[in-house]
């Protein structure tokens, strides 16, 4: 890091603000997908980046310098940890953090960090992730309009692949299956799929639990307004 560099922005403040991406940010969502679980706040360096988060609630981008944080959930009275991680977070890069686990079992609850491309798709197309935090669920395989298996086997805890999968925009249903069968477990949902926009479609709640059924939460991560000539 040659620090000596910023003495130059100096000269061309409000270009630089304007034309250039913030270095030295990161920008990080958060996911409260622990199912059944109680309202939590979300820690970061120990301080409260967001407070009273329900289950299945999707934050915004929080921008956060880049660089190494402690990222928590705690019950709301902040006393109980419900889980924890450090996460590496790179300049200029996005990420999502999703709690999850089963609540009644507090030593399954995890944070998994994943970092999100939303670079923007092409003229038409909308861009699919799919991730697998539905506690205790088997691998799954995932169809679109009943017909076309897109992701295949993916497991617990894991994104599909490929991780971000180019998709005709428009209407689309989408269905889960455990892996390798053909009864849907999950689904048909309808997803709406708008052009230029980046999509996480995220498998929730638990196998077999009427409180908390298997479901999915769908979070827009990025809206891409670009201009084709």
């Amino acid at each position: 890091m040659f620090h000596h560099h910023h003495s130059y922005r100096s000269h061309h403040p409000r270009k630089t603000e304007l034309s250039a991406p913030v270095r030295g940010h990161s920008r990080v969502k958060v996911v409260h997908n622990v199912a059944k679980g109680p309202k939590v706040n979300v820690v970061v360096d120990g301080k409260i980046a967001l407070g009273d988060v329900a289950y299945k609630a999707i934050s915004d981008y929080l921008k956060l310098p880049s660089g190494k944080h402690a990222v928590a959930i705690t019950t709301t009275d902040g006393s109980k940890t419900l889980a924890s991680a450090d996460v590496v977070l790179s300049d200029n890069k996005d990420y999502t953090v999703i709690a999850h686990g089963d609540v009644t079992d507090l030593s399954s609850l995890a944070l998994l960090a994943l970092e999100d491309n939303n670079s923007c798709p092409a003229r038409g197309k909308a861009h699919v992730r799919f991730v697998h935090a539905a506690a205790g669920a088997p691998p799954v395989d995932i169809w679109a309009n009943m017909k076309a298996k897109v992701f295949q086997n993916v497991s617990y805890g894991s994104t599909g692949n490929p991780t971000y999968l180019p998709v005709d925009a428009g209407e689309l249903t989408l269905a889960v299956t455990p892996a390798g069968s053909t009864d849907v477990v999950l689904g048909p949902i309808p997803v709406r799929l708008s052009s230029g926009k980046t999509y996480s479609v995220i498998a929730s709640g638990l196998v077999g639990d009427s409180d908390a059924p298997l479901t999915a939460l769908i979070s827009e991560d990025n809206s891409c307004s670009t201009v084709y000539m």
